[in-house]
């Protein structure tokens, strides 16, 4: 749902304006970047909606009338990640990161 332009601040006496066309750009980013980000909130939900309801019907494919919808199974995944300190034996870890 679009939200309407939160009104801007008016530079307060003695302070530098030479930076308001920077903090304008940095404020719409944010608004845009929210704006996206919440999009793609109701994205996911709507795709685990729409896989739930694939599981319901016991399709893994659904063709009807241009509708194509195909349920794929991805690899699982594992991200492993190890913090620098002490092993259970008192040997020095380094940080590692892998993903399997």
């Amino acid at each position: 749902m679009p939200r309407g332009r939160k009104p801007r601040q008016a530079n307060l006496p003695g302070t530098d304006g030479q930076i308001t066309e920077l903090e304008t750009s940095a404020l719409e980013y944010v608004e845009h970047r929210e704006e996206r980000q919440e999009a793609l909130r109701e994205e996911v939900r709507l795709k685990d909606d729409l896989i739930a309801l694939m599981k319901k019907h016991n399709k893994t494919v659904y063709r009807r009338d241009g509708f194509e919808l195909r349920l794929v199974v991805e690899k699982e995944k594992i991200k492993v990640k190890v913090a620098k300190g002490k092993t259970a034996a008192g040997e020095q870890v380094a940080v590692e990161q892998l993903e399997i």
